[in-house]
């Protein structure tokens, strides 16, 4: 009768320890996992998205295309029309034959051919020869002012026909001449002596006696007279 009483109470004891333990399970079981921690980043960890990124790099990024900028005026210079001509420069001599071609041209001297021209001094003055027709005309030009008047008119004789009808004109000659000595004309004239063709004197550059050419009428060849 004891024994039977003293397994009951094992039977009791075993089970109020049982009960206990899955109580303890229980509450195990019921436990709440912990939250993650969440880091707040502060303002300078803050990482833009993309679409934002794109957005601050086309404010801040300047434009490839330069702006374009008026370009300033290119001005043009007109030569002053008080430039002086050198007086007895291949130019000068040549606006004194135009000048003076035009002047005897309006004097109703048609055809005209300049056959000597004599720089009188160094104002830019000369005296022109042209043969128009059977005249010729001495005319007074001043380039620098372009001036001109007519000084005499006479008839022609020989001597002017044949300097007009030389294959070397004035020009021609006046170019050869200054192709062998550089300088400064003073006149070129016709010369029918010994042998006939113009004689051109020049100054050369840097000094200050004039030399005296002989240019031939028919070749343009130069030699020195004297």
């Amino acid at each position: 009768m004891d024994m039977k009483r003293n397994q009951k109470i094992s039977s009791l004891a075993l089970a109020v320890l049982a009960t206990a333990a899955l109580g303890a399970c229980s509450a195990d079981d019921t436990t709440e996992a912990p939250e993650p921690a969440v880091t707040v980043a502060g303002p300078s960890e803050v990482v833009p998205t993309e679409s934002e990124a794109s957005a601050s790099e086309s404010e801040t990024t300047p434009s490839a295309t330069p702006t374009s900028e008026s370009a300033a005026p290119i001005e043009s210079v007109t030569p002053s029309s008080d430039a002086q001509l050198v007086a007895g420069t291949v130019e000068d001599a040549a606006i004194a034959r135009e000048l003076a071609l035009a002047h005897v041209a309006d004097a109703g001297g048609a055809g005209g051919v300049v056959i000597g021209q004599d720089l009188e001094d160094r104002d830019n003055r000369w005296d022109v020869d042209v043969l128009a027709g059977d005249q010729l005309y001495e005319v007074k030009v001043r380039t620098t002012g372009e001036s001109t008047a007519t000084d005499e008119q006479e008839s022609a004789d020989d001597d002017d026909r044949d300097a007009a009808a030389a294959s070397v004109t004035v020009e021609q000659a006046i170019d050869a001449a200054l192709a062998h000595t550089a300088g400064i004309i003073e006149e070129i004239k016709w010369e029918d002596d010994d042998r006939a063709g113009w004689k051109v004197d020049v100054v050369p550059t840097g000094q200050d006696d004039e030399v005296e050419l002989r240019v031939d009428p028919s070749t343009a060849a130069v030699t020195v007279e004297g």
